[in-house]
């Protein structure tokens, strides 16, 4: 995913196993345009991770927020 993200949408993502669960991490938001207009569409590309990826998906860190990168933790479904 991070790579399909990388060539066609232009981010920079990163993707690693850490602790039994996968840490992705985008430096570059697609949405930085509009997100302080929008802020929802943090939450919805959370859930479009979600369902993309069938598992569960949880946003630690939103550039939008002040972080330096946004930083989604997935862990297989049970």
């Amino acid at each position: 995913l991070a790579d399909i993200l990388s060539r066609r949408e232009g981010t920079l993502s990163t993707w690693q196993a850490d602790a039994g669960s996968y840490v992705m991490e985008d430096y570059n938001c697609p949405f930085r345009a509009v997100v302080d207009a929008e802020p929802e569409l943090c939450q919805w590309h959370t859930r479009l991770l979600s369902t993309v990826l069938s598992a569960d998906v949880h946003e630690e860190s939103c550039i939008a927020a002040g972080a330096s990168c946004c930083r989604h933790r997935v862990t297989q479904r049970a």
